[in-house]
């Protein structure tokens, strides 16, 4: 904002500009090394859960994700599990829940349906063109009741694509996609322009998605890290809960 003050007349008006302090912006994601037991029953190696919280799905989201995996891959020891956050992250850009679903998914794997306002003449699917998560690697998706919209979007094409284990609580069941439009006045209003299905035709709005494992985890991310590096002390144990649970 810039402007002037003084009287011009006798030459002491001055130049004033006031500029907005840069505000902080909360991180989209993090992680942390987790480091569980010794396997004693199978090839004696050491679970290291790669642990990555999401919280909601914004524009920094995928830049992010990114970043975290790189450090996590150039790590003296990588993980031989990774775990994604997805309790209590209610959505936010369907298109960053669509990236990361690039990240997760082998190439040409279902992403979503997308059905519009006129039924399935609006319907079109979107495919995963690459995958930076190491293929092989083990994955476990945590979901809970706040877990909603773009993070649904993720968690029915993980768990569709057979890529990784789904373990929590049921998900909130919004599977909606809506469009802001801008007013003349400056006000805006949010429509529901859309909903999407997952890759099977499974609807998620009001009904949510089941994980494959019901479980009441900790809060604490340390702690939820353990929990699971304990239960699953190998990748051939996670596979065995996911056929199982097919």
């Amino acid at each position: 904002l810039e402007g002037r003050q003084g009287d011009g007349e006798r030459g002491a008006e001055e130049r004033v500009v006031v500029r907005r302090a840069e505000l902080p912006t909360e991180q989209a994601a993090w992680g942390m090394m987790i480091e569980g037991a010794r396997d004693q029953t199978e090839n004696g190696e050491t679970t290291r859960v790669g642990y990555i919280n999401l919280h909601d799905f914004n524009t920094r989201t995928i830049t992010e994700f990114r970043r975290i995996l790189r450090n996590f891959q150039k790590s003296h020891c990588p993980p031989n599990l990774y775990v994604i956050d997805l309790r209590n992250n209610m959505g936010g850009l369907l298109s960053s829940g669509i990236g990361l679903c690039e990240e997760l998914l082998p190439k040409g794997k279902g992403i979503v349906q997308l059905v519009g306002g006129h039924g399935p003449v609006d319907s079109h699917s979107v495919l995963s063109s690459s995958s930076s998560l190491p293929a092989g690697v083990p994955l476990i998706v945590l979901v809970n009741e706040g877990t909603a919209s773009s993070s649904e979007l993720v968690a029915a094409a993980v768990k569709d694509a057979r890529r990784g284990l789904l373990v929590g609580k049921r998900t909130f069941g919004k599977g909606t996609v809506q469009a802001i439009v801008r007013m003349r006045d400056q006000s805006a209003v949010q429509l529901t322009i859309g909903r999407f299905k997952s890759p099977n035709d499974s609807l998620i709005p009001h009904k949510g998605i089941e994980p494959h494992v019901h479980a009441d985890l900790p809060p604490e991310e340390e702690a939820v890290g353990r929990v699971l590096a304990e239960h699953f002390r190998s990748g051939a144990a996670v596979e065995r809960a996911l056929a199982a649970a097919s």
